[in-house]
């Protein structure tokens, strides 16, 4: 984020992804590995969507500035059997969340988390699932709003990150 994020709820709402085809059948179905909220620990400001890089490719730094899936809770649109929205949150880069229902025009799938107490987002790193031989994302999302809510108030978009994946 350009500046850090407060909120004590966020939304993604996946706009645009690649086909998921490893259990979705080429389908426009997000699929999401590992999802991480990094607190504001330091100045860096990142505000495009980028390989991860520098402290936040740095296990040390993100063992001080991930927030624990302990202080919050999520929800999502329906997912696939055996690929639970939990499986975004357990640190298990062999498991992966799989939205059930493809992307269209009319609805794009969504993953809400609401935190234990006010946050300040420094970033959001996810893994994504691949096929090295072929240099293929799977369901990876490729433009992704962001939508915040801060105590009473009603969600809203906040910023939009798109950008080409890369290799």
């Amino acid at each position: 984020f350009p500046d850090p994020l407060t909120c004590d709820k966020i939304r993604f709402e996946f706009v645009e992804v690649t086909p998921e085809f490893s259990v979705s059948n080429y389908e426009l179905c997000p699929l999401v590995t590992n999802l991480y909220f990094l607190k504001k620990v330091n100045k860096l400001k990142n505000a495009t969507m980028n390989p991860t890089s520098g402290n936040y490719a740095n296990s040390d730094y993100l063992s001080v500035a991930k927030i624990p899936s302990s202080a919050f809770s999520y929800e999502s649109t329906e997912y696939k059997p055996d690929y639970p929205i939990s499986s975004a949150f357990d640190d298990n880069i062999n498991t992966s969340w799989v939205a059930k229902n493809p992307n269209t025009d009319d609805f794009h799938n969504t993953i809400s988390v609401t935190f234990s107490n006010t946050v300040k987002l420094d970033a959001i790193l996810y893994d994504t699932a691949y096929i090295p031989s072929s240099e293929t994302f799977v369901g990876a999302p490729k433009k992704i709003i962001v939508h915040t809510q801060l105590g009473n108030e009603q969600l809203h978009q906040h910023t939009m990150f798109s950008g080409e994946l890369t290799w």
